[in-house]
C-alpha cells in the first residue's frame, strides 16, 4: 500500500507499520529536529517530552511502533517513506499505558472509532469495557486538529462530538494506573456502529469559545448519561509558541479548573462556573485595556428543546439567551485579563416566549389590523415584506409590549408613505425578551 499525504504544520502522527527503518527523519523528512514523543516516566513519573535525535524517539523497536504517536512539524505536505508490515487487523491491538498522560497512535490503516463498549481495558487478569473503567483510565481522548486540541468521545452517548482518531494520527489518553488499552479490530468496531445506527444519543454536548486578538480558547459542557466527566486538557505541544494564550475553564466547588465539565442528568437547573482568561497582549502596554473579547457558542441546539440556556456575565450582570444569540462581546477594562461567567441550564421551561395568533384583518379602505399575542413580555418589531422577501415597511421597532393580545394598524403604505399596489404581502412579527430570546411569526396579508 501507499502512505497518505500528511498536511503541513504541527501534527500528532502515528505509524501503523512495523517499519524497517529506525530513523524517523528518513521516513518523514521533517525540518531540523522537529520531532518529539512523550515519556510518561520522565521527571520522576510526572512525564515529559523526549526530543529527536534521542534514542527514545527512534524506531529502535520496529515491532512496537504501531500504537505509538509523535509530534512533528512539517514545512510542506509530506508522504511518509515507510516500508514494512502492518498489524493483523483481524485481531485486537494492545497498547501498554503508564500512569498519567500517554500519547498513543491509531494502529490501523483506517479511522479508529472511539467506542466505550468495544474498547477494552486490562489490569492483571481482569478485562472490562472502557465505559466501566473509571478509576483506571479516563473514557475520553484528545486529538490535535492542526491548530488546537479536539475532544474525542463516544457519539453513541453524546451527539456532535468528535468520535474517532484518524488513520495515521495519535491522541492523548489519561490512565490512573498502569494498564493495557485493547483496541478492537476495525471490522468489529464497524459492526457495532452499524448495530447502533439510529439509536438516539442520551446526552448533549456544547462548547464555549473565547476569541481575543486572533487567539482562541475553548471549553466544553453538557450532560453525560453515565457519570460526571470533569476533563483536563493534556500537556501543551512541545513548541513554546503554541502555549494557549486564551483559556475557557470550568470551576468546581473547590476552585479546581477543568477544560470540560459534563454533568449527569439534567434536573430543573444546572450551573457551570466559568472563567475566561487571556494574556496581556502587545498593543496595550501589558495592561489589556481596550481589547475586545468575543464568546461564541456551538452545539447548544443539541440540548433538549425544553432546556433553556443562559450565559451570565458576572461583572456586568448581563444575561444572554444562548439559543438565539450567536455571540457575546465585551471590551476588557484596564488591567483585566480574566472574567467570570455562569452558564445556566434550566429544564421544564413551561412558558417560552412565543408569538401566537398572528393574522391580518381587513378594515375600511385599504387598512389592515395586524393582530397577535405574546406569551411573555417582549420587545417587538412588526414589518411588511414582499413575497420575495424584500422589506417595504416597518410598522414598529423596539416596542415594549406585555404578555397578551396586541394590534397594529397598517395603512397600506411603504416606509416613505407611498401607497403600495394591490398584492399579497408577508407580515412578520419578531419578539425579543429581556434575556435575549428571540422568536418570530409570519402571515400573508392581501392588500386590496
Amino acid at each position: 500500500g501507499r502512505a497518505p499525504q500528511i498536511s503541513q504544520g504541527l501534527r500528532i502522527v502515528a505509524v501503523p507499520v512495523q517499519s524497517e527503518d529506525d530513523d524517523p527523519k528518513v521516513v518523514f523528512n521533517f525540518p531540523e529536529n522537529k520531532w518529539a514523543t512523550w515519556d510518561p516516566m520522565a521527571n520522576n513519573g510526572q512525564g515529559g517530552y523526549v526530543l529527536y535525535p534521542n534514542n527514545a524517539t527512534k524506531f529502535s523497536e520496529p515491532e512496537k511502533v504501531p500504537g505509538r504517536a509523535y509530534w512533528v512539524r512539517l514545512n510542506e505536505p509530506t508522504i511518509p517513506r515507510v516500508f514494512g508490515y502492518v498489524p493483523d487487523d483481524t485481531q485486537p491491538f494492545t497498547i501498554q499505558l503508564k500512569r498519567g498522560w500517554n500519547l498513543i497512535g491509531n494502529p490501523w490503516l483506517v479511522d479508529l472509532i472511539w467506542d466505550l463498549e468495544a474498547i477494552q481495558v486490562q489490569v492483571g487478569n481482569e478485562t472490562r469495557p472502557l465505559m466501566n473503567a473509571r478509576g483506571i483510565i479516563e473514557p475520553y481522548a484528545w486529538r490535535w486538529n492542526g491548530n488546537a486540541y479536539q475532544l474525542v468521545f463516544d457519539s453513541n452517548f453524546i451527539p456532535n462530538v468528535d468520535n474517532k482518531i484518524h488513520a495515521w494520527e495519535g491522541a492523548w489518553v489519561y490512565a490512573w494506573q498502569d494498564c493495557n488499552l485493547i483496541l478492537p479490530a476495525p471490522e468489529g468496531n464497524r459492526s457495532r456502529k452499524t448495530r447502533l445506527a439510529g439509536k438516539k444519543p442520551e446526552g448533549w454536548f456544547a462548547s464555549l469559545v473565547a476569541q481575543v486578538d486572533g487567539q482562541e480558547g475553548k471549553g466544553f459542557f453538557g450532560v453525560s448519561p453515565t457519570t460526571r466527566l470533569q476533563i483536563s486538557q493534556p500537556p501543551s505541544p512541545p513548541e513554546s509558541q503554541n502555549n494557549q494564550k486564551v483559556q475557557v475553564l470550568f470551576l468546581d466547588k473547590n476552585g479546581n479548573a477543568t477544560v470540560a465539565d459534563f454533568r449527569t442528568g439534567l434536573g430543573q437547573r444546572q450551573e457551570w462556573d466559568v472563567i475566561v482568561k487571556w494574556d496581556t497582549g502587545q498593543g496595550a502596554r501589558g495592561k489589556g485595556q481596550g481589547r475586545e473579547v468575543t464568546l461564541t457558542f456551538d452545539g447548544v441546539g443539541y440540548a433538549p428543546r425544553d432546556v433553556s440556556l443562559w450565559l451570565v456575565d458576572m461583572v456586568t450582570g448581563k444575561r444572554l439567551y444562548m439559543r438565539t444569540q450567536s455571540a457575546y462581546r465585551f471590551v476588557a477594562s484596564e488591567g483585566e485579563t480574566s472574567r467570570r461567567f455562569k452558564v445556566i441550564a434550566e429544564a421544564g421551561n413551561t412558558r417560552p416566549l412565543q408569538v401566537v395568533g398572528l393574522k391580518a384583518v381587513p378594515m375600511r379602505g385599504r387598512s389592515l389590523a395586524i393582530e397577535f399575542a405574546l406569551t411573555k413580555a417582549a420587545q417587538t418589531q412588526v414589518e411588511v415584506l414582499t413575497l420575495t422577501g424584500r422589506r417595504v415597511a416597518v410598522l414598529e421597532s423596539g416596542q415594549s409590549r406585555s404578555a397578551g393580545r396586541h394590534q397594529v394598524i397598517w395603512q397600506g403604505r411603504n416606509g416613505d408613505g407611498q401607497v403600495l399596489p394591490t398584492s399579497a404581502y408577508i407580515v412578520r412579527v419578531v419578539a425579543t425578551d429581556d434575556e435575549g430570546r428571540q422568536v418570530q411569526a409570519t402571515t400573508v396579508a392581501r392588500l386590496r
